[in-house]
């Protein structure tokens, strides 16, 4: 809420001023998240359900320019933070290298992530798309000039930020956002911007941010970008994929969500996060050749096919990508794959695979080591998922209907808090992402007469 955000502004501007000795151009603010349910089902492709919070990421930036000397190439990115030192300053001259030509010079380092690494993916997500849309007339020195700058070309950025960092409200995706928002203005405002540039729709930016933010480790399914830059004041969202979409959800007048931190840190990509992202997409293979054995696939023109991407696609085969569908298919789950814990041996027998093909086909090459060493458990991490998923249809039909007058807000938000305490039970016992700080804080909320209670972002 940008009314209520004005000290804030005000505050950056003038300290803005200070950084830099002149007034900022833009301002780009992104919120903050929190889910209401559906809680690691996005990188499967399933709707989600969340809202923004007034909690959010500011990025104040102007582009300073100064002589050009004969080299000609090469944009200096200063990059400041409200709160140094704990946020150390960084300044970078983007140039082109061989090295990281897919992201225009920039480097990431996944083994030392660092604050400013998340605000340079949402700058090179930008610029990739940049890319493509530039004319087949623009010259190659014309291109690399738009892409990379001149060197006389400075990009001064000051962050502020009020998300509290590991609390699970996606300040990292906050960052991310607010950046990809400055770096579409900055380029369409460049003087030799060609005039096909108009820019990106929020709907196109929310893709982008989603795998750019991969490049400083975290396989995001895209809930957390999509969020923060769908959301709007007073209206929960349901967020679906391939092809992003939102769709309003009317919470009932009488409810009111408490967030909570638990004070855990948590870090997406130094947790468990990316090894079930590939327990996942193992989950749908072995679960997808356990059916067709048991000749339980459909009948019909279409083939299954060789590999199976997300369990939602699995679902839409089996014509189970509805409330009740999803449950039967987590009944499925139960019955074909167990709770059992597989290798990467026996996972690829069932595959057809050596274990080197399961880890070229299922693991991003910074996540292997991690799953050689995990107790890989595709069945409770499937039926998490698929039941979770069949909650989120259930809570926004409970949603609509009172919305409609054809239930009380009191029915509503009686389902609502069951809903909400399923989740947190399979969060903490199929999907194995829970702590005792986040249980024991679940518990004292219904002891202390909560509706309904559960972790979310961890």
């Amino acid at each position: 809420a940008l009314s209520s955000d004005g000290s804030r502004i005000n505050n950056l501007v003038e300290l803005f001023r200070q950084s830099f000795t002149q007034n900022p151009d833009w301002i780009s603010i992104s919120p903050g998240r929190v889910n209401l349910i559906g809680e690691h089902i996005d990188y499967s492709d399933f709707g989600v359900l969340p809202m923004a919070i007034q909690h959010s990421c500011l990025i104040a930036f102007a582009v300073l320019e100064g002589e050009e000397t004969e080299a000609g190439l090469g944009r200096t990115l200063v990059i400041r933070n409200k709160d140094e030192p704990r946020f150390p300053q960084r300044e970078f001259t983007i140039v082109p290298s061989a090295e990281d030509e897919e992201t225009f010079g920039v480097h990431f380092d996944r083994q030392n992530k660092t604050w400013h690494q998340f605000l340079l993916a949402g700058y090179v997500g930008v610029l990739q798309a940049f890319a493509k849309q530039l004319e087949d007339g623009v010259s190659k020195g014309q291109r690399e000039q738009l892409l990379y700058g001149r060197n006389s070309e400075k990009w001064c950025i000051l962050v502020e930020g009020n998300v509290p960092v590991g609390s699970g409200l996606s300040s990292s995706s906050a960052l991310v956002c607010a950046s990809s928002v400055l770096a579409m203005h900055a380029l369409r405002n460049l003087k030799n911007c060609p005039p096909s540039w108009h820019g990106l729709s929020k709907l196109d930016l929310g893709p982008i941010t989603a795998k750019c933010e991969r490049y400083v480790g975290a396989e995001s399914g895209g809930m957390d970008q999509a969020i923060s830059l769908l959301g709007q004041q007073g209206i929960a969202k349901l967020i679906e994929f391939n092809p992003l979409r939102a769709f309003d959800v009317k919470l009932p007048s009488c409810s009111s969500f408490v967030l909570a931190n638990s004070l855990k840190e948590h870090s997406v990509g130094d947790s468990q996060y990316n090894v079930r992202v590939v327990e996942c997409r193992l989950a749908a293979n072995i679960l997808a050749k356990q059916l067709e054995k048991e000749g339980l696939f459909p009948e019909g023109p279409s083939p299954p096919p060789a590999k199976w991407e997300t369990m939602r696609q699995l679902a839409i085969y089996m014509s189970k990508n509805h409330e009740e569908g999803l449950k039967e298919m987590a009944v499925l789950v139960s019955k074909y794959l167990g709770d059992g814990s597989y290798t990467l041996s026996e996972a690829g027998e069932i595959l057809g695979m050596t274990e080197e093909e399961v880890l070229e086909n299922f693991a991003a090459s910074h996540v292997v080591e991690k799953v050689k060493k995990a107790t890989l458990l595709p069945g409770c991490r499937a039926r998490h998922v698929f039941s979770e998923a069949a909650r989120v249809f259930a809570f926004k039909r409970s949603c609509d209907e009172c919305a409609k007058g054809e239930i009380s807000e009191e029915s509503c938000m009686a389902t609502l808090g069951s809903l909400m305490k399923d989740s947190h039970e399979s969060c903490r016992d199929d999907y194995d992402c829970s702590c005792d700080e986040l249980n024991k804080m679940v518990q004292q909320s219904d002891k202390l007469g909560a509706i309904g209670a559960r972790l979310t972002g961890a």
